[in-house]
């Protein structure tokens, strides 16, 4: 039932805080794809959405393989690789975009799309049409950009309304989001790496708002989560490999063996080469359990490391 439109009522849209797409587009095309035929068009540096409109293509990347048909497609994200291509002698038709914008990935993670689960069904064809439509206004002058800028638009909007479990976002959710894609971003390579101020500014928000939203969520802030990662990873390696400790603390970030030593026996109450040797009943962060729970729950939660000193 349509909405009764009230008058002289002042509707409160956003505020300074509010999040905002302020999205760009970049390239965008409709390809048909021949047997062998690998599609080219996903950039390291930018986010794209491909959608099969006929045929099958075999996909295969970061998060897997898998082939989609008609009705399905994929999202592409900055330093993703992915690999697209048509092992079938029947021939496949793909529509693409490529574009960019400021906070893009926390409105695909309120639509659960993530780098490692990129996938999009869309059994009603409402993004094919909208992406179709998108090129289509693409080859039409004038006004064009303003044109395929409001189909981009819509479709991060049907995205949105076709996940229900995530409603709004108040002061928590907002937090949980910028948390998920913080520790993103350490997972995948960032843990060796990674500074707060950088993992900040790339989510444009302060080092201080970052470390509340960490602790706000996980009870810990985000230097500790940090070196949390770290010696899960290396407790991992001193498991499962024979390298010498050395080569573990490097391969985790830490350049100096005697504080990589001290750092772990700090979280572990061992060495690692205790650790190592099979010392009984040793806490060991478990990060990746954690950023599991946060995926499947968006409620309120105490902090999963119990004594762990806040500060």
């Amino acid at each position: 039932m349509q909405a009764q439109i009230q008058r002289n009522h002042a509707v409160a849209i956003s505020g300074r805080t509010h999040l905002n797409l302020t999205l760009n587009i970049f390239q965008c095309g409709c390809q048909k794809m021949h047997q062998n035929y690998i599609f080219p068009y996903f950039s390291d540096d930018t986010f794209g959405l491909l959608m099969v409109n006929e045929g099958s293509v075999h996909l295969s990347g970061d998060s897997g393989g898998a082939m989609l048909t008609s009705g399905q497609g994929v999202v592409h994200f900055p330093g993703q690789k992915l690999t697209l291509v048509n092992d079938l002698a029947q021939a496949a038709s793909v529509t693409w975009v490529n574009f960019g914008g400021y906070l893009v990935d926390v409105y695909l993670s309120r639509a659960n799309i993530y780098a490692s689960k990129p996938f999009v069904n869309d059994p009603e064809g409402e993004i094919s049409r909208l992406l179709t439509a998108l090129y289509e206004r693409s080859l039409v002058m004038p006004n064009r950009y303003c044109m395929m800028m409001a189909r981009l638009y819509e479709i991060f909007s049907y995205l949105l309304e076709q996940n229900p479990t995530r409603p709004g976002m108040d002061g928590r959710q907002n937090s949980m989001y910028f948390v998920l894609i913080a520790i993103d971003n350490i997972e995948n390579g960032g843990y060796r790496t990674a500074k707060v101020d950088e993992l900040a500014k790339s989510l444009g928000i302060s080092r201080k708002h970052l470390s509340a939203s960490f602790l706000q969520v996980i009870g810990v802030p985000t230097k500790k989560y940090i070196i949390l990662y770290r010696i899960e990873r290396a407790c991992a390696l001193l498991r499962e490999t024979v390298q010498p400790i050395s080569e573990v603390a490097e391969l985790v970030g830490y350049s100096d063996q005697f504080h990589f030593a001290k750092e772990f026996k700090r979280i572990t109450g061992v060495t690692p080469s205790e650790y190592r040797s099979g010392q009984a009943g040793v806490p060991v962060p478990d990060c990746t359990k954690l950023k599991e729970d946060l995926l499947n729950q968006f409620g309120g939660r105490s902090s999963v490391f119990e004594g762990e000193d806040e500060s």
